[in-house]
């Protein structure tokens, strides 16, 4: 478990994109996919639950008297969205609210809006029971860490990194029909079995680049394939929003489904677990890879040292900021449309670009990060260890300043939005960070401790939406 010495240059002849790029490229996408499917329905959700039915049901469990001070207090929702809560009409009163009489939205024109757009439907969900349906995506999900990077050093991590993401497409796709037909207990079931699928891909990327990534490109091969989970969330909250307006919250899941499909196909001609199984790789190329990793890895399966991972301090510290960084990433990433809808009024429309913005600064600082780190090392100006912590220190303590600034901004929708952003931008920063630490500390062994990892981090995955659900996730005096 010593730390390998990776300040050494590695002189590159091969010219041009090599397959190495390819891999980078479709690992990109790969994580574009699969965070959308992720996350797409903490926007949906929005949309799928009828919002003035469970309004109305938390009024009438409420005994106060005024309308408005149960909206801004009890329900944790700030003044200036009481009329949006009341679909933006004058006409609507608090009596109303409380009594349940409250007429269904009408659009600008003063049309009712349709409710059942290509085989949409609204589902009377408490805001408990969001949090529980957001969370059991993870349920399944830490159960497949350790076995997907165990199976992708034994078998290869091409096809386990691309089979899980497969199944999770064509489960992204049957889940309006499974939800419409069986409610709650279906899309519980469907979200478990995808995160099952899911689990495999993060621990058996990181095999795949510990055979392709050389020392002076690990930050920036892996910065730039796992910038694609920001990205990912980005495009859903954005494309999303309008898909979801125009065409029923149900083709959110459709297109995510079929564009997953299209590059499974890509995936199994262009990418191969190691360089020497590709039969396109130029010689030159495969010299240069297999020679600045010449001693690091090995291609024969190697059993895992538990006792040597589970006592060494370098694999603890990995542990523990992998943790405490996952829980502020699922309340960034689960709650923001949630929060910026209920407390804040956003409309679905313009929710999307609202909650892209966090994860857009996300993605910029990664790729800044990336090459920053790299050349840092290759000109001997960081060590590979001050680098690391430089980039852990701002991805984990920059965040929790700015979710702290969440807290105090209260009902400030202006400032909110401004922490929110510095929250998503210097997160970026830690996947230069633990994240590439496991392949710098233990490329034979990088998956199963990824995956050990994972699991423990992304139990508050489900832990994480049940705490926080809507607008409980701002506090403020004005509350």
């Amino acid at each position: 478990m010593d730390s390998v010495n990776l300040g050494r240059k590695t002189k590159f002849i091969a010219d041009g994109w090599g397959t190495r790029h390819t891999l980078t490229l479709m690992g990109f996408f790969g994580f574009v996919l699969a965070y959308s499917m992720r996350f797409n329905l903490s926007l949906a959700i929005v949309e799928m639950v009828d919002q003035p039915h469970v309004l109305i049901t938390n009024l009438k469990s409420k005994t106060a008297a005024n309308a408005s001070s149960i909206l801004s207090q009890d329900l944790e929702v700030c003044p200036h969205h009481i009329e949006v809560l009341r679909h933006g009409s004058s006409s609507v009163n608090s009596s109303e609210l409380l009594s349940g009489n409250v007429r269904a939205p009408r659009s600008a024109d003063g049309e009712q809006m349709n409710w059942r757009r290509f085989g949409e439907k609204r589902f009377h969900w408490t805001e408990e029971e969001q949090g529980e349906i957001l969370g059991s995506f993870f349920w399944g999900y830490i159960f497949t860490q350790y076995p997907g990077g165990k199976l992708a050093h034994v078998y290869g991590a091409k096809w386990i990194f691309s089979v899980g993401l497969l199944i999770t497409g064509a489960l992204s796709s049957a889940l309006p029909f499974v939800t419409v037909h069986w409610g709650k207990n279906g899309i519980l079931t469907l979200r478990v079995i995808m995160g099952l699928a899911e689990g495999v891909m993060f621990p058996a990327m990181h095999v795949m680049l510990a055979h392709w990534a050389p020392p002076d490109e690990r930050s920036r091969m892996t910065n730039l394939i796992f910038s694609g989970i920001p990205l990912g969330s980005a495009l859903t909250m954005v494309t999303g929003g309008y898909l979801i307006h125009y065409l029923g919250w149900p083709s959110l899941f459709y297109t995510v489904g079929v564009c997953t499909l299209v590059w499974f196909i890509l995936w199994s001609f262009l990418v191969y677990s190691q360089p020497s199984e590709h039969p396109r790789i130029s010689e030159n190329e495969l010299q240069a890879i297999e020679g600045s990793l010449q001693g690091q890895t090995n291609k024969e399966h190697i059993p895992t040292p538990w006792r040597a991972v589970f006592t060494s301090m370098p694999v603890i510290a990995i542990f523990v900021i992998h943790v405490g960084h996952t829980w502020g990433h699922y309340l960034l990433h689960t709650e923001v449309p949630k929060y910026l809808h209920s407390v804040h009024g956003f409309k679905i429309e313009h929710n999307g670009w609202f909650s892209a913005l966090p994860q857009l600064l996300n993605f910029m600082v990664c790729i800044v990060m990336s090459h920053l780190s790299d050349f840092l090392i290759v000109q001997n100006l960081t060590s590979i260890l001050f680098t690391r912590k430089m980039c852990a220190t701002l991805a984990v303590w920059g965040s929790a300043a700015a979710f702290l600034g969440i807290i105090f901004t209260g009902c400030n929708t202006l400032l909110a939005v401004i922490c929110l952003n510095i929250t998503g931008g210097v997160m970026g920063a830690g996947f230069g960070a633990w994240i590439v630490n496991n392949i710098d500390i233990a490329p034979n062994h990088c998956g199963p401790i990824m995956g050990v990892a994972n699991s423990l981090s992304n139990c508050l995955g489900f832990i994480a939406p049940r705490h926080s659900s809507g607008g409980k996730l701002c506090s403020s005096s004005q509350l």
